[in-house]
């Protein structure tokens, strides 16, 4: 197995009343999908997370592609990271136009001021960015109008964000029963307000099973190419995510057959390949299959396909240059518990050991009441009853490896004194934890 460089910083993960700032970095969609918009701006609030926006995020460029000029688009994603007050920079959309930021970025600005960048689609020659020029790791998977936009999000998607995002456990991510079958055009009179329409069994299939590990780095398959000229992929050591993108099998064929004549695939530790929702998985397979036959002959690396990592929903919430692990028996793991190098990470920014019990307990409060719970919100007068408490309970020691008497409820019930009252308790097994993205409730 290759050995990755790991010298990254994490970003310090997000706390109940953290700002999150969106930017449009590509696609102008914030001055169309004015309904969307909304919609995602209380599922934010949902969340416990507060929201505001760059001062060119509703622009339109003149050719109508972009949300303004380049220049204005890196000036909003430079202000996001350099504002002491934002926690998170969250994007808008994906598109086609996100690498126009390259030559205008600062690598200083980002590595000063690390916190999480969240995006999808094209944005992540951004992700790739901070990787390689700042050495900050980010998350891909997510964008603000088209997951958090929609009339009724995926569970899913929602518990990956708050799992990846809003806590430092190990997260095991687990496939969705179903998924749909490309992405939804909003811009479609009347079809935006439909929920989205999950026709396709949630597919994903180890081709070859084992374990790898590694910096997980890729793209959509027509980005990699340009990503390779502009040095923002090095894929020795890592994982490589690759996304179909495209329906077309002779186009699909022909990009991979591409990426093969650029890259060493022999070098890397593990494969994770979306689904191609548009077309049979078993033609999916069998065409991976062949490639594999011709290129990665006498390599035993893992490699699997499916997953919520497509462009399709729903989205897990991925790492980008971070370590993940990839485990025919697990899954795929971030921030694995097992792993020496996980707690060697550098985290960008100071977060107390109480702050961390602070947004375990938030979150049990919010998933068990289906309220959202501030600090010094009394957990009775949300609705919660002695059941609930059990089932609270319940949840801090398998999700968060927290302990808490269930006393602490009677004498004081917010999240601000439980969290002080809590105490780390020996971790299950990973296989049985509950901490599995997407599990059901």
């Amino acid at each position: 197995m290759t050995k990755p460089n790991l010298d990254i910083v994490r970003p310090v993960p997000l706390a109940p009343g953290s700002l999150v700032r969106i930017i449009s970095p590509s696609l102008p969609s914030m001055a169309f999908a004015t309904a969307r918009a909304e919609r995602a701006k209380a599922a934010l609030k949902a969340l416990g997370l507060r929201v505001d926006f760059s001062p060119n995020c509703f622009e339109v460029s003149d050719d109508g592609w972009s949300a303004g000029t380049p220049q204005m688009r890196a000036d909003d994603l430079h202000g996001a990271f350099a504002d002491a007050n934002v926690a998170a920079v969250l994007c808008a959309a994906g598109g086609a136009t996100s690498a126009e930021l390259l030559p205008h970025l600062s690598a200083s600005v980002f590595a000063d001021n690390p916190k999480p960048l969240i995006g999808r689609s094209d944005n992540i020659v951004l992700n790739a960015f901070l990787q390689n020029r700042a050495r900050v790791s980010s998350f891909f998977g997510v964008a603000y109008v088209f997951q958090f936009g929609e009339p009724v999000i995926p569970q899913e998607t929602i518990t990956s964000f708050r799992r990846s995002l809003m806590t430092d456990d190990p997260v095991i991510y687990q496939v969705s029963a179903s998924r749909t079958m490309g992405g939804r055009d909003w811009r479609l009179a009347g079809h935006d307000d439909l929920p989205l329409q999950r026709l396709r069994a949630g597919h994903h299939s180890w081709l070859r099973p084992g374990v790898g590990s590694g910096p997980l780095v890729g793209a959509e398959l027509n980005l990699i190419p340009q990503m390779v000229d502009e040095g923002l992929l090095d894929t020795a050591g890592c994982v490589l995510w690759l996304d179909a993108g495209k329906p077309e099998l002779s186009y699909t064929y022909e990009r991979l057959e591409r990426i093969a004549k650029m890259i060493d695939l022999r070098a890397v530790n593990g494969m994770l390949i979306s689904d191609n929702p548009w077309i049979d998985y078993g033609e999916w397979t069998t065409l991976l299959d062949e490639f594999i036959a011709r290129y990665l002959a006498g390599t035993d690396f893992p490699i699997l396909v499916g997953g919520d990592c497509g462009h399709y929903d729903p989205a897990w919430v991925l790492p980008y240059g971070d370590k993940v692990v990839l485990d025919s028996e697990r899954g795929v793991v971030y921030r694995d518990e097992k792993d020496a190098d996980n707690s060697n990470h550098t985290y960008g920014g100071t977060m107390s050991h109480n702050d961390s019990n602070l947004m375990a307990v938030t979150n049990v409060f919010e998933e068990v009441l289906g309220k959202k719970a501030g600090p010094d919100d009394d957990f009775f007068s949300l609705g919660g009853h002695s059941l609930l408490v059990v089932e609270a309970i319940a949840r801090l020691r398998n999700t968060y490896g927290l302990k808490v008497p269930a006393r602490q409820f009677l004498n004081h019930a917010t999240p601000a004194a439980i969290a002080e009252a809590c105490a780390p308790v020996e971790r299950p097994r990973a296989e049985d934890r509950r901490d599995e993205i997407g599990a059901s409730r």
